[in-house]
């Protein structure tokens, strides 16, 4: 019978070596089911954190931070034998998603799926220059006042990295680069973010996609309830 262990809280830093943290099986997504916080920074061997086996027993995850894990290409990993079906990830108790300088960080499966996080308030992204977290256009078969969708760019695939704002409907914190943010905006209504009351934005890249400042106004239109704006220069990582 296989032990679980009472382990609440992980921090792996400064581990330039690891290229694994879990092997791939039942027994040990099963010893972890406790897990509460997650936060792995300067792992820069790292190209998945949790095996496909342990990411869908999480239950009980409520913070998961990644920082400067440059090879990280996911943060879920697929067996190369796994059958070709939908996952499916819930993270009920998860509050805190914070994903920083993941250079080569492309999506949050390698294969189709869902994820569902409906107490998700703190929602951070920057310097995650691979990862598409907003699709900027109308998906063919969208309809005008649909719910916005985080797909992965739909030349590299059409799989969900990140739920659609419905099921995040806790969300009070959102910190992004101005590129995720301008994607975001370009299909955001009012209703979608009814709780937001405060907003980050990074503008390193605002002059590369030719954005106007007065975009910044477009987006207060569409949070009428953030009570807390912050816009600062970044200059962008190497």
């Amino acid at each position: 019978m296989a032990t679980t262990l009472q382990l609440k809280k992980l921090t792996l830093e400064n581990l330039p070596r690891l290229t694994h943290v879990w092997k791939n099986n039942l027994q040990v997504s099963h010893n972890f089911e406790n897990l509460q916080q997650v936060v792995v920074k300067n792992c820069e061997n790292l190209e998945y954190l949790f095996p496909m086996v342990m990411a869908g027993n999480l239950l009980k995850l409520e913070e998961l931070e990644i920082g400067s894990c440059y090879k990280m290409l996911a943060i879920v990993g697929k067996e190369s034998s796994q059958k070709k079906v939908t996952q499916k990830f819930v993270y009920p108790y998860l509050t805190i998603l914070t994903l920083t300088s993941l250079s080569n960080l492309t999506c949050f499966y390698p294969g189709s799926f869902t994820l569902e996080c409906p107490a998700l308030n703190s929602l951070s992204v920057f310097y995650c220059l691979k990862l598409k977290l907003f699709q900027s256009e109308h998906l063919e078969g969208d309809t005008e006042g649909s719910s916005t969708s985080i797909y992965k760019h739909p030349v590299i695939s059409d799989l969900r990295d990140i739920p659609s704002l419905m099921a995040i409907p806790s969300l009070k914190v959102l910190s992004l680069d101005w590129k995720d943010a301008s994607a975001l905006w370009f299909r955001l209504f009012t209703e979608n973010l009814p709780y937001l009351d405060t907003l980050f934005l990074n503008l390193y890249d605002l002059n590369s996609d030719n954005k106007q400042p007065g975009f910044l106004f477009e987006i207060l239109e569409k949070t009428l309830n953030v009570k807390k704006l912050y816009l600062y220069y970044c200059s962008r990582p190497e």
